[in-house]
């Protein structure tokens, strides 16, 4: 049935399989045709949306060690 196109016919078949005999080792197929048959989510197209930079500040960021004040 899935060579002939009929993908829900063969995945029915396969899943009445499982059913009789948990052996019968078709679990892949059934994934594939599960998989074939869900739509695929169309790709949504990303907005360019760009943050404003931020201004810098007059006096720079004090980093590092404190400077040691002499007394």
């Amino acid at each position: 049935l899935r060579d002939g196109g009929d993908a829900a016919g063969a995945l029915a078949h396969l899943q009445r399989a499982t059913q009789l005999d948990c052996q019968a080792g078709v679990k892949k197929e059934i994934e594939r045709l599960e998989r074939e048959l869900k739509p695929k989510p169309e790709p949504q197209p990303k907005a360019a949306t760009r943050t404003p930079h931020k201004t810098r500040s007059v006096t720079p960021a004090k980093r590092g060690r404190p400077k040691k004040k002499a007394s």
